[in-house]
């Protein structure tokens, strides 16, 4: 990696402000003639149309653009499926000390969609710059990189059944990244035990069956859908596919009901006492010593397990009111001798108002608590006693749960949101400003950006 220069950003921003797209994933809206409120109520909120294209293996209708007086770059693009989107933020742990740092997030670049009368479907999306640093499109591992064949059952296209292959983020009713409206992450997907580095924000690498029941006057009504993948656990490409991931669930009214789970095992560096007694696990204990298991190859196995239900409803055509719980366990976090369970607790629930196509308000409240394996008290080296529990492995600084992070402490949160596109014909540029009251274990945050897609 090297630094991303901010200047070449700008440059390249005005160039894509000199370009007609929009903020969605513009392939889509120039597909439809630059129809984004075809699939969104606003982006990436989807009406049904919408959930109908996302289940559908990204099926739009036929359109003949002949006729359709439009640039050689936009006619271009609408055949080409590639897009781009930038977020340069601004973010303060500190807001009250009014001080923060500006710098680009993600730029990500990103191609999907169906071929062959639909009957495949494909999705790359890579991040080529992160956290201002610049990576190549070939080097690291794709957010997400999968092909789906798409096979219907009956004549009137009642049932619809997909098969994927690649690396994606988990089918969750609420994305931990590609497709959320809050740009501060959900604290439940990031939590993980111990030596466990698992989170359900992380995508992983596997096999998914997805299977859709489709209703209404045009069957293009979502009526229910299940997923089940067969996944390696990882962020890399390894033929390890041992874990498993489900998900069903059922719309009622204007109301959607699912549940999910993951199961999943793998082996933990063992935890065992140096010759001043002191425990150290994988993460070396607080001095950062070597673990002793490494060379001695001692691992001991711990399976764990998600459960999890959501809800999304649509409250009234302009508000949305969704919530997420789930339940976590590990056998053996710490990969004890003798195996001491950890468990977790918690989720999120919010509200998305609408006042109009263009402007956005957003609240929403996370919660997670720890009930965790505590390691025997010890004095360090400096003669000051403590205690190596959950609490003390945190990570995350201010609280700030980053894609994959480590959440080690009970913790509640409010975020307060607000998404804006100023230029009603311009819906390529949105404007964010969202504040994190941190209530328990975690501090505030204070973000603001814009977004730019092409």
């Amino acid at each position: 990696m090297k630094k991303f220069s901010f200047v070449a950003l700008l440059t390249g921003a005005i160039f894509l402000l000199s370009a007609n797209a929009t903020y969605a994933y513009p392939w889509f809206a120039r597909k439809l003639v630059d129809s984004c409120n075809k699939c969104h109520t606003a982006f990436p909120q989807n009406n049904d149309y919408g959930q109908y294209v996302k289940y559908s293996g990204y099926e739009l209708p036929q359109i003949s653009y002949d006729g359709l007086e439009e640039s050689v770059i936009r006619r271009f693009l609408r055949y080409f499926p590639v897009a781009g989107r930038f977020e340069i933020d601004a973010i303060n742990s500190g807001p009250s000390e009014l001080r923060g740092d500006v710098n680009v997030r993600e730029a990500q670049l990103i191609s999907g969609g169906s071929i062959l009368n639909n009957k495949v479907s494909w999705w790359f999306h890579k991040h080529v710059v992160q956290e201002n640093e610049f990576i190549s499109l070939f080097d690291g591992t794709p957010h997400e990189m999968w092909g789906q064949y798409n096979l219907r059952f009956s004549k009137n296209d009642v049932t619809r059944v997909s098969l994927r292959y690649g690396m994606s983020e988990l089918p969750l009713a609420f994305s931990p990244s590609k497709t959320m409206l809050s740009e501060i992450p959900y604290a439940i997907y990031n939590a993980a035990l111990g030596a466990n580095k698992f989170t359900l924000s992380t995508p992983e690498y596997g096999f998914a069956v997805l299977a859709t029941k489709m209703g209404g006057d045009n069957y293009n009504q979502v009526k229910a859908n299940a997923q089940m993948a067969v996944v390696n656990g990882k962020a890399e490409f390894s033929n390890d596919f041992s874990n498993i991931f489900g998900r069903l669930s059922v719309p009622i009214g204007r109301t959607s009901l699912g549940t999910f789970a993951y199961l999943g095992s793998g082996d933990l560096m063992m935890a065992v006492a140096d010759e001043h007694g002191e425990e150290h696990g994988e993460e070396g204990g607080e001095h950062g010593e070597e673990p002793m298991g490494q060379d001695m190859g001692m691992m001991m196995e711990n399976s764990y397990y998600r459960l999890g239900l959501d809800f999304t409803c649509s409250i009234a055509p302009n508000a949305n009111f969704y919530a997420l719980a789930l339940y976590g366990r590990d056998s053996n976090p710490l990969a004890f001798a003798e195996s001491q369970a950890g468990r977790f607790f918690g989720g999120f629930a919010g509200l998305d108002y609408f006042m109009n196509e263009r402007l956005m308000l957003q609240f929403r409240y996370d919660g997670v608590r720890f009930d965790s394996p505590i390691v025997e008290q010890h004095d360090d080296e400096m003669g000051e006693e403590h205690e190596d529990s959950m609490d003390d492995m945190d990570h995350e600084g201010e609280g700030d749960h980053l894609h994959g992070a480590l959440v080690t402490a009970d913790m509640d949160d409010i975020v307060l949101g607000l998404h804006f596109i100023p230029f009603k014909q311009f819906e390529r540029l949105k404007l964010v400003t969202e504040y994190k009251f941190g209530l328990k274990g975690t501090g505030d945050l204070l973000m603001s950006g814009f977004h730019l897609a092409f």
